[in-house]
Formats: C-alpha cells, structure tokens, sequence
C-alpha cells in the first residue's frame, strides 16, 4: 500500500470517528431538546428514504438492464426445444423403444411422469374432502390429513379477559408477556 493510500484511509478514519464522536455528545435534557432531536431524527428519516429510493432505482436499471435479454433467450430456448419436441413426435418410430435417440450433440427421450391428481371442472378441494368424509372413518383416516398446532390468539384472548390466569399457562408451559413500547413519531 502506497503511502498516498494509508493517508487516505487514515483520513476517512478520522472523519467517521469524527461524526461517530459528533452524536455521542448528545444530550436530551429538556423537552426543547427532545424537540431539536425529533426534528433531527426527521431530518434523518428523510435522508434514509431518498437513500433507499436511489438504491431502489438503481436496483430496477440493473434488473432491467441484465433480466430482459436473458428472459429473450430463455423464450428463444423455449422455442427451440418446441421445435425439436414437435419433431420427435413425428419421428418417434425411428427412436429405440420409440423413448430414446443418442445424437452427436446430446440425446432426446421420453420418459413416463409420476401421477398427479387435479380436481374436475366444477370441484374444488373441499367438495373432495366433504365427498371422503361421507365415505366414513377408514377413508378419512386415509385420506385426510388433520394438523394440530396451537392456538395463541384464543389463549390470549382467554387470559386478557380473564377466564384463565397465569397459574393455568405456567401449568401448560406458557407465560405472558406483558411491556409497553415507545415510539418516536416525527410530523411530516
């Protein structure tokens, strides 16, 4: 490192050492003060948002810039790969067990999916599911998947008015949690 460098960045040092040291001096000893630095925080929110916003148009010039030719040439591959389907098809007597043909630059097959399932036109999943559960036990035990998770809404609700107390949610392994926050809301 040159010493041209060192200076530099010694100096950089310095003047971040100086603004850290700036705010630390910081005193809030009356509501004036507390009014000054919501004023400042303001000012500051302000500076956080057009930094984001910059950062933001940045961002988008660059995903415009590289995504729409790479989105060209994933349609062109697409297309590509129509072409050569549509061909195979025609052609599929001449491939070995009409699934597979080893050309010099790679191979073409078919190979069998695995099942899928997809409700009928006019079907939802919960006509199948009603539809199961009048079959009877065996078939929903088979078929229907029941998920158990806790409820904290319903607890909460129970304990802010007062039906079950803290004594209940230790003996089931919770505890409330009871604070206040503090928010800082600077006028526009």
């Amino acid at each position: 490192m040159t010493t041209n460098n060192i200076s530099i960045k010694k100096n950089k040092q310095e003047n971040f050492m100086q603004k850290v040291n700036k705010h630390s001096g910081v005193q809030v000893n009356s509501w004036n003060d507390v009014n000054y630095q919501i004023a400042e925080l303001r000012e500051k929110e302000v500076q956080i948002l057009a930094m984001q916003r910059a950062y933001d148009d940045e961002v988008l010039a660059l995903q415009k810039k590289y995504m729409d030719p790479k989105q060209q040439f994933k349609d062109e591959a697409e297309f590509i790969k129509g072409r050569i389907k549509d061909f195979c098809d025609a052609h599929r007597e001449e491939m070995e067990d009409s699934k597979k043909k080893e050309l010099a630059n790679g191979e073409v097959s078919y190979r069998k999916l695995p099942p899928k399932l997809k409700c009928l036109e006019n079907h939802s999943e919960d006509s199948v599911i009603k539809k199961i559960i009048k079959l009877g036990k065996s078939y929903i035990q088979k078929f229907i998947r029941t998920k158990t998770e806790l409820d904290i809404n319903s607890l909460k609700k129970e304990f802010t008015e007062r039906r079950i107390d803290e004594k209940f949610l230790k003996k089931l392994g919770l505890e409330p949690v009871i604070g206040e926050g503090f928010n800082i809301k600077p006028n526009p």
